[in-house]
């Protein structure tokens, strides 16, 4: 790794059979649209304190295939987004990544609910197991929806990272 890099902490890499984690679909949630980049992509820069223009150019790829393997999903709350997720499809696998729930909505259920709404999701579409990375924020919500740790990835930033100190 070249200069500015440095070792910010581990990151477990999170596995669970879809038959034994928590689904249950919620009307709050729904597959995103090229309509609601700025919304999803403030709360990925609220979650994960990245700048929105490193951030924005991944959500516009993701969405621009409305049937493609990976789908960003948004959890609104009276109006209001407060948390979403993305999924990729591979097989019989869902991966979940870029979970995000800013502090400000934190505590209130949000992202364990949009958790087993895609998880549902996942499941009627055929998928078997989940995979994930967790960050230290999300660890304690995969433990206690099911989730085990395969192995932990170490994890190196070359920059400030709002999950990792």
């Amino acid at each position: 790794m070249g200069d500015g890099w440095s070792h910010a902490g581990a990151a477990p890499f999170m596995t669970t059979t879809l038959a034994s984690a928590p689904q249950r679909l919620d009307s709050r949630v729904r597959r995103a649209t090229a309509d609601d980049r700025s919304a999803v992509v403030e709360l990925w820069t609220d979650a994960f304190g990245i700048p929105t223009e490193a951030i924005a150019p991944i959500y516009d790829a993701m969405v621009a295939d409305p049937h493609g393997p990976m789908s960003a999903w948004l959890l609104e709350n009276d109006g209001e987004a407060v948390s979403t997720a993305t999924t990729g499809r591979v097989g019989d696998a869902v991966t979940l990544w870029c979970m995000a729930t800013p502090e400000r909505f934190g505590r209130r259920g949000f992202a364990r609910a949009l958790l087993a709404d895609t998880m549902a999701r996942a499941a009627s579409d055929g998928a078997e197991v989940g995979l994930l990375g967790a960050t230290p924020g999300g660890k304690p919500l995969h433990d206690a929806t099911g989730w085990t740790t395969l192995e932990d990835w170490e994890i190196y930033t070359n920059g400030d990272s709002a999950q990792y100190h």
